[in-house]
């Protein structure tokens, strides 16, 4: 038996049933008194309840407790505290991914840290994951902790051609080992998409370990990027959150077609979600 194999075996997280089981999702209504927003509509108030989350997770990790199930858990919590201080998040095209036996590689554009964190909540019913982050947020106390207790393929972001090197080489064993992987090919998180910075490391890899991409496009930028510190930053609760989960895209050439379609999928939903929060 191979690690796919054994992979496939794993349990499916199995709490909160009807949770992200179907093709879309978007935030009930509820109606909030004055006294509710007056209490739970601040960024210290919100920090405060993520950082509850964080040390949660991270004594977990410390304990060697930091499961799938509880991933999931966790995750889930951030959506809800998300959604109780206002946020409204809309999400679509997830049977796409759904419907797919085996490993896939999630790509996306990325914007903030919120979607490193409500992305697992999507897809942990149906896949394992393995997420690629920046080195330098291992370094962060508490979060750095709570960042080892799951797959993950760590890079710099200063040295391109060592983060290429190291995606190909730690994405490609992840895929192997049955885990579904996801890309931000962007330089940085921004709310400005540049197709010029955004890389093709996803189609490179998924030629490789021939599975089929996912694209992701996603407006995050509810939970701004700081100053001071990046994953610290204003909340905009007028700012509706959306993730966008393209058709299967199978890699065949050189890639440059498929990481067009990739870029132009993600394009194409930012310009419609911008429009809509213009009128």
């Amino acid at each position: 038996m191979n690690c796919r194999d054994e992979i496939s075996l794993t349990p499916p997280v199995s709490k909160q049933e009807g949770l992200f089981e179907g093709d879309t999702y978007l935030t009930p209504e509820r109606p909030m008194s004055a006294a509710k927003k007056f209490l739970t509509w601040n960024a210290p108030y919100f920090y405060y309840q993520f950082s509850k989350v964080v040390r949660h997770g991270a004594k977990m990790a410390t304990d060697n407790k930091y499961t799938r199930q509880n991933w999931f858990d966790l995750s889930c919590d951030v959506v809800k505290f998300i959604e109780n201080n206002g946020g409204i998040i809309d999400v679509a095209g997830m049977k796409n991914f759904q419907k797919i036996n085996g490993p896939v590689l999630f790509v996306a554009n990325h914007m903030s840290i919120l979607e490193t964190i409500v992305i697992p909540c999507l897809v942990l019913k149906y896949k394992e994951l393995c997420i690629t982050m920046k080195k330098q947020l291992f370094d962060v106390p508490v979060f750095g902790t709570l960042l080892t207790g799951f797959k993950t393929v760590a890079v710099s972001r200063e040295n391109p051609i060592d983060d290429y090197k190291t995606i190909i080489r730690d994405g490609g064993k992840a895929i192997d080992e049955g885990y579904s992987t996801l890309l931000f090919p962007q330089t940085t998180r921004t709310t400005n998409f540049s197709p010029e910075e955004f890389n093709s490391v996803g189609t490179k890899l998924s030629k490789r370990v021939k599975i089929p991409i996912i694209p992701i496009a996603l407006k995050t930028d509810f939970w701004g990027n700081g100053r001071m510190l990046k994953d610290i930053g204003p909340i905009d609760r007028k700012k509706k959150i959306y993730f966008r989960f393209g058709e299967p895209i199978t890699v065949s050439g050189n890639g440059k077609a498929e990481n067009q379609q990739v870029v132009d999928f993600i394009q194409g939903h930012l310009s419609e979600w911008q429009k809509d929060e213009g009128k």
